[in-house]
């Protein structure tokens, strides 16, 4: 179940990731689009494209913080599996325990 969760996670982090890659090459087609317009001064257009490119900005630095919220998440999990293993391995030692008395009670 919990590597099921983490395996989800990881899907959603490559996925983010996928789409910052994205967002970077519109980012760098925007940047060649300003450096167009600019030589033409057109300012009005390079003021829409400044918009744009900050907006794209403002997703990306959403993304990432998403990113880093799984990545936190994937790390809580992988603890509480830390802490399952050792709860059972505790409690397989308190059986152990638990049926050597009964054995050396039943000699």
């Amino acid at each position: 179940e919990n590597l099921k969760k983490i395996t989800a996670k990881d899907n959603q982090i490559e996925m983010l990731f996928n789409i910052i890659s994205e967002k970077d090459i519109q980012i760098k087609s925007l940047h060649n689009e300003i450096a167009k317009n600019c030589s033409k001064n057109d300012e009005k257009m390079t003021e829409i494209l400044l918009a744009k490119l900050n907006e794209k900005d403002q997703k990306i630095e959403l993304l990432l913080g998403k990113s880093n919220e799984k990545d936190q998440q994937i790390k809580d999990l992988f603890e509480k599996v830390e802490e399952n293993e050792k709860k059972i391995k505790d409690l397989s030692e308190k059986v152990e325990d638990k049926d050597a008395k009964i054995k050396d009670l039943s000699e």
